[in-house]
């Protein structure tokens, strides 16, 4: 089990994540590793672009480099060269799903789980080459695209390169994440997936059922005095956001005049017991919800699919209680489950599991290996997980603790709960 981790492709390290008891209770080797990333990862520069080697995704490429490594020397672990699955969370997801979209990577795994990403988020070329450029002028290179210009590139320090980097409050206008070069990754996401034009092999995804709240901690987190999210916040948020641009990537075309109304009507201040609610619900829905089940779909009429959403709304959060703020479900709270002694990085402090997330921890590993060795989280048969179908009819399996435990709900009520039958029409995939 091969481990890509999130950070948004701006930042992160292998070193937060424990594999010892996914090993020991799956009987599985599970492989973890470092790629660069931000600037240093994802830059798409023409003066380099044009030396004539692969370029743009650094981080990709070191990802290709590390599953080239596990062919070569697992088989001294215990492994199978032949029985690779490839993982991530959030940004390690879209990396995952990057080499599923990545002729290059064609015939280095076997599966794929996707945790919170369902579709890689790709800047075209262009757009990724105008941020570089806008970069080599801040860092005293120059607007040039000629070899001089590379050089100087890459003679600028470490210590300057993570200045335009971005900081702990936000990046920077210089970062993009993954681009499509056209060689790593050949054409658009979404078109490739569709077309069929990815290497197939078995998946399996999901979200968190509250995934928005990790977004919003720090907005609280960062105000002095720390204070309840408001409405205001909230509508000010859905007017800038959805007078922009439409993309799940946020790329063209832009979202039609009166938009924004119409997404203040569907998410009333009425029907949720705080704005902080009623924001985290809208960022689940249109950033990772309904776009997962259109992915799914799409998955599913190709290859062996299954989907899940993490529905544990006790799950321990990283965050020191703010007012009013409820983390519940949120975007990295299924990781703990996974990773023993993950704790939001390496400053963050640890929060054990309790007996009920514990027993939920063990069943959802039970599932992960089984399904890295088979390509079926149950192992045999298609219970309790059922194999995801295409059409509207399909099943979704629920992980919580107990009393609700583990089970599943059917992808129409899925879709109800998180107005994908709205979002559908409102995004542009």
């Amino acid at each position: 089990m091969f481990w890509s981790y999130g950070g948004g492709d701006a930042e992160g390290e292998s070193n937060d994540y424990d594999g010892s008891r996914m090993a020991a209770q799956g009987h599985v080797v599970v492989v973890t590793f470092n790629y660069r990333v931000n600037l240093m990862g994802f830059l798409a520069h023409p003066a380099l672009n044009n030396e004539g080697h692969l370029f743009a995704n650094y981080g990709l490429l070191d990802n290709q480099f590390a599953l080239k490594w596990v062919h070569r020397n697992i088989a001294n672990f215990g492994g199978d060269p032949n029985n690779v699955t490839i993982l991530g969370q959030s940004g390690g997801a879209r990396n995952t799903g990057s080499e599923v979209l990545s002729p290059l990577a064609k015939g280095l795994f076997t599966r794929a789980i996707f945790e919170s990403g369902a579709i890689p988020t790709e800047t075209p070329l262009d757009i990724a080459e105008q941020k570089a450029i806008a970069f080599a002028v801040a860092a005293g290179c120059g607007s040039g695209t000629d070899a001089k210009t590379a050089k100087c590139l890459r003679n600028l320090s470490a210590e300057q390169v993570e200045a335009l980097s971005g900081t702990k409050t936000g990046s920077s206008t210089y970062v993009t994440g993954l681009i499509t070069d056209g060689q790593i990754l050949p054409e658009p996401a979404i078109k490739q997936y569709t077309s069929g034009n990815f290497n197939h092999v078995p998946i399996l995804d999901g979200d968190t059922t509250d995934e928005g709240n990790f977004f919003l901690a720090p907005i609280e987190y960062f105000e002095s005095p720390r204070e309840p999210l408001t409405e205001d916040q909230f509508i000010n948020y859905v007017k800038t956001t959805f007078s922009g641009n439409a993309g799940p990537g946020g790329s063209p075309p832009a979202y039609p005049p009166g938009t924004a109304d119409k997404v203040l009507k569907q998410y009333p201040l009425k029907a949720y017991p705080t704005p902080q609610i009623q924001w985290e619900t809208l960022e689940t829905d249109s950033r990772y919800s309904c776009i997962t089940r259109h992915m799914n779909q799409i998955f599913a009429s190709q290859v062996p699919t299954y989907v899940y959403e993490f529905r544990d709304q006790t799950a321990p959060s990283y965050y020191p209680k703010m007012p009013g703020f409820q983390p519940l479900a949120y975007h990295t709270s299924d990781i703990r489950y996974y990773w023993r002694d993950y704790h939001g990085g390496p400053t963050g402090i640890l929060h054990p599991l309790n007996k009920k997330q514990e027993k939920l921890s063990d069943q959802l590993i039970t599932a992960w290996t089984n399904f890295a060795r088979t390509g079926n989280p149950n192992g045999l048969g298609n219970t309790p997980w059922p194999r995801y179908k295409a059409k509207k009819n399909g099943l979704i399996f629920s992980e919580n603790i107990a009393p609700a435990g583990i089970g599943t709900e059917t992808d129409a009520f899925w879709a109800a709960e998180h107005k994908c039958d709205f979002w559908d029409k409102i995004l542009q995939y």
